[in-house]
């Protein structure tokens, strides 16, 4: 079992340490913020900001604020600006920095798992293609004014607001897809199967007589570990048929 126990504290020591970066990049980027004021747009409350890059996103983990630069402001038309606010509203209401975060953290602390970052960009496409469509649902004609605001932001070289293909896709009515290559999914499942199995060959191999309740708590562990892997294929397979 040391094998394993020194497994945990490895990914725990790794989840802790992006976990740290993170927060820290974080803060020392919204203290750049200048001059943060707090204003009613769309019936939503903004912080907006003196900066001269057109800015749109949501900030905080437990009280997720949403955060606008005053080039955004002044370069969208009052149903563009609508729905930006409103996908951002979005963004806060599910507290998605706070699920976006953890999901970093995992991938970082499950480096060694071919499928951990792939689903973690996977997850944050998802949340940005949810929020779009719960943006075109606010207003009559949220569709084209989505679609405007992207263009006009991209125009104008937004870092945080751009045009992702499965957006625009999604945009004209395209169905979103989950898209995990199956063959992703398999080989996470091999890499955690051969290191669980290495780790319980070296509890075995350093033990000097047989323990039978210790042998089965071994079987048990691998059997949890690999069991969710193979469900999550089967899903995933029945999911793209």
């Amino acid at each position: 079992m040391a094998a394993l126990g020194f497994g945990v504290v490895a990914v725990a020591v790794l989840g802790l340490g992006s976990l740290v970066r993170q927060l820290r990049a974080t803060r020392r980027f919204l203290r750049g913020l200048a001059r943060p004021r707090l204003s009613t747009i769309a019936g939503s409350r903004v912080t907006v900001v003196e900066d001269a890059r057109p800015l749109a996103f949501c900030a905080g983990l437990l009280r997720p604020r949403i955060f606008l630069s005053r080039a955004t402001v002044e370069a969208l038309d009052e149903s563009e600006l609508s729905v930006v606010v409103a996908h951002e509203a979005c963004h806060a209401k599910q507290r998605d920095p706070l699920r976006v975060l953890v999901t970093r953290v995992l991938a970082d602390a499950l480096f060694f798992l071919p499928a951990a970052r792939r689903l973690g960009r996977r997850y944050e496409e998802l949340v940005e293609i949810a929020a779009d469509q719960f943006a075109v649902r606010s207003g009559d004609d949220g569709r084209a004014a989505l679609a405007s605001a992207l263009l006009s932001l991209e125009a104008t070289g937004s870092a945080v607001v751009g045009i992702a293909p499965e957006r625009v896709d999604h945009l004209m009515g395209e169905r979103t897809r989950w898209d995990l290559p199956v063959a992703l999914l398999v080989a996470a499942s091999a890499v955690l199967t051969a290191m669980t199995t290495i780790a319980f060959r070296l509890e075995a191999a350093a033990a000097t007589e047989l323990n039978l309740p210790l042998l089965a708590a071994h079987a048990c562990m691998l059997v949890m570990a690999v069991v969710p892997l193979i469900f999550g294929a089967l899903v995933l397979m029945r999911a793209r048929r």
